[in-house]
């Protein structure tokens, strides 16, 4: 079988799916995706702009 890919937009848009079902703080989400909250927070501020 082989490796699940997702591109950086697919990982990008999960996680602002993620971030709407409210079960994890945006903390926990940024550890999740391996990105920095910094990041996380921009990427949130950008879809409600």
């Amino acid at each position: 079988m082989p490796w699940s890919q997702t591109s950086p937009m697919d990982q990008r848009t999960q996680f602002i799916a993620d971030y709407l079902r409210d079960v994890l703080s945006v903390t926990e989400l940024c550890e999740l995706y391996g990105v920095s909250r910094k990041t996380g927070y921009k990427w949130i501020i950008a879809i409600f702009a």
